[in-house]
């Protein structure tokens, strides 16, 4: 796959388990192949959007690399959550947080399978590291200790904070609210 923002296509034909979607993710390797996943749930919302986003997944070991700003795909319990690394909470230990949300949670670092290399809605594909979305996602973890104060603002204050959002994001509305 490229990233020069062509469009890939994806579609939800089988839902998966938890189970048999990471050992699909570990089955890719460290290959460089992304496995395409239709996001489900609103807690990384306003960045990704449920049935509307599919992020692509890259398979990452133990001894691979993860930073802050990375939106991370772990185990919690029998479950598998997708969120962002929001920082690092001691030797082996992330500190992460779902966009759409005002609480951060602590993971083991061999909890996390796999990170968030693209994120697709409709034709438009961007790097999720990198350029304007990796922008945003750092622009979104300073926001974190304020966010509650930004969704309980007048009208005014959030449009302009929208906005400022659809521009980081390169300024598709559908990015937006």
């Amino acid at each position: 796959m490229a990233g020069d923002g062509a469009s890939y296509e994806s579609s939800a034909t089988r839902c998966f388990s938890a189970r048999e979607l990471s050992g699909l993710v570990a089955s890719l390797g460290s290959g460089g192949a992304l496995c395409p996943l239709v996001v489900q749930g609103e807690s990384m919302r306003p960045t990704l959007r449920e049935g509307m986003d599919t992020v692509y997944l890259r398979s990452v070991g133990p001894g691979d690399e993860v930073r802050p700003g990375d939106i991370v795909f772990f185990w919690r319990d029998e479950r598998v959550v997708l969120h962002r690394v929001v920082g690092v909470a001691g030797p082996g230990i992330l500190k992460v947080n779902g966009d759409g949300q005002l609480w951060c949670e602590e993971v083991p670092r061999e909890k996390v399978f796999a990170v968030v290399e693209r994120v697709q809605r409709g034709r438009r594909v961007m790097g999720a590291r990198t350029g304007l979305l990796g922008a945003w996602g750092a622009l979104w973890r300073v926001l974190l200790p304020v966010r509650g104060l930004l969704w309980r603002a007048p009208g005014p204050l959030k449009r302009l904070v929208r906005g400022a959002g659809r521009a980081v994001r390169g300024g598709d509305d559908s990015w937006a609210s």
